[in-house]
């Protein structure tokens, strides 16, 4: 069994208003774990939004993603392209991401995009691994997670790959405290 730790960073805006907005995937941040729980690669896919073409400052400083990032950038079927023949064989792997987001946005895009779901409907929430590994209650970011477990975060919060190595690292550590 392998892994796949994925981070959508997604068009945003600093009050959203679900009647009038939706996300777009503009970063899909992937980590493969081996059966060990071990990191065998990491990459960075960015997606150019079709509908919210122009980055809110909002979203800019938020993520670090600049327009020219998306501008340069494959829409997203042509990017989960590029994905999937990163990841390469989907057999024996299973879909893990903090929180529920990640996979409900990369459902709605394959909808809206006319896109395959890749995966199957496994997937594990890292964060509930968390939380109910270390019996919290409380609810709270990655960093906070990182800083619980002794973890120093190691690049730029909001940064796809950034933050799915980061799940990846607690992950590990939670699968070790159960074991």
């Amino acid at each position: 069994m392998k892994y796949l730790v994925v981070d959508i960073e997604a068009t945003c805006w600093e009050h959203n208003d679900p009647d009038k907005q939706f996300h777009e995937t503009i970063e899909i941040g992937a980590v493969l774990l081996d059966e060990n729980f071990d990191i065998v690669k990491s990459q960075s896919f960015y997606c150019r939004p079709t509908f919210n073409t122009q980055l809110t400052t909002y979203c800019t400083q938020l993520t670090g993603i600049g327009q020219a990032n998306v501008d340069n950038a494959l829409p997203f079927d042509k990017a989960l392209l590029e994905f999937i023949q990163w990841v390469g064989d989907f057999s024996d792997i299973t879909l893990c991401s903090w929180g529920e987001f990640d996979k409900k946005q990369l459902i709605e895009d394959c909808t809206r995009n006319s896109c395959a779901y890749p995966f199957t409907q496994a997937h594990i929430n890292i964060k509930q691994v968390y939380l109910d590994t270390l019996k919290r209650h409380t609810k709270g970011g990655l960093q906070k997670a990182c800083r619980v477990c002794g973890i120093h975060f190691e690049g730029t919060p909001h940064n796809g790959r950034d933050d799915a190595i980061m799940a990846a690292k607690i992950f590990k550590m939670m699968k070790a405290v159960k074991d």
